[in-house]
């Protein structure tokens, strides 16, 4: 049962990411659907804090191979990112890759190149640090380039 207190949201979304780490991915997940449903409650807002909350829950149905649910999670964080225009590149280019992933997943090619593509050069706007990702993005570009 959730405890609709202010900054349990937080305390569930934390538990949510130590599960994640001990690749507990059933108790993950709830604690993470706690999180999202206590912010919505408490706070009631479309903020930063829900974007994290709905790509914690994408990426994980991601690791569950629910790439469907991934999408609709991941595509609602893009959305209020693209909505607050207040975002940190990096942050969005990672839900990009992700939702590139979860296309991907699901034979949607096209798409899921235009979502690794845009995360792509939001790295590149600022490499530093960031070349991991660059050159697994490029790696998974290529290859999905070789099927469409």
């Amino acid at each position: 049962m959730c405890i609709r207190d202010r900054y349990m949201g937080n305390i569930y979304n934390n538990l949510g990411a130590v599960y994640s780490y001990k690749c507990d991915y059933e108790n993950t997940m709830k604690n993470f659907k706690c999180a999202l449903k206590i912010h919505f409650t408490n706070n009631g807002k479309e903020d930063m804090n829900a974007t994290q909350l709905y790509y914690n829950i994408g990426a994980t149905y991601l690791i569950f191979g629910k790439n469907h649910e991934a999408e609709a999670y991941i595509s609602k964080a893009i959305s209020i990112c693209t909505k607050l225009k207040q975002v940190d590149c990096i942050l969005l280019a990672r839900y990009h890759y992700y939702l590139g992933k979860a296309l991907a997943n699901l034979r949607r090619y096209n798409k899921a190149i235009k979502s690794l593509e845009t995360a792509l050069k939001m790295y590149l706007s600022k490499p530093q640090g960031n070349e991991e990702a660059i050159a697994e993005l490029r790696k998974s570009l290529n290859e999905l380039y070789t099927l469409v």
